[in-house]
């Protein structure tokens, strides 16, 4: 599980340094570019939230990981062709979240 954790961190900062910076580079008007901008950089922040949480194996990581695995997938669909590998990634991970062996690790 501590992997889950560690990559989840990878992925909240990539979120907060790469992704709140992508509509500007497809041309979106400004405001929408903002509103992008702030989302991506409150789910990244959520995700660093939730890497600690998984790390430590607390049980409202588990909950906080789909709810952001969900935002991840939804935001990756609106990036589409280019979020392909991300969506795929999310739903993986997703299904992954509700195996036998780690919900009962986190005590779901």
């Amino acid at each position: 599980m501590a992997i889950v954790g560690i990559l989840t961190l990878i992925g909240g900062i990539t979120m907060i340094l790469v992704d709140a910076d992508w509509a500007g580079t497809i041309g979106l008007s400004s405001s929408l570019v903002k509103a992008l901008g702030v989302y991506s950089a409150v789910v990244g922040l959520l995700t660093l939230v939730v890497a600690f949480l998984l790390w430590t194996g607390n049980k409202l990581g588990w909950y906080l990981a789909i709810v952001v695995l969900i935002l991840n997938a939804v935001s990756s669909i609106f990036q589409l062709p280019t979020g392909a590998l991300t969506l795929v990634v999310m739903i993986i991970l997703i299904w992954y979240f509700f195996r036998p062996n780690v919900k009962e690790f986190y005590g779901i």
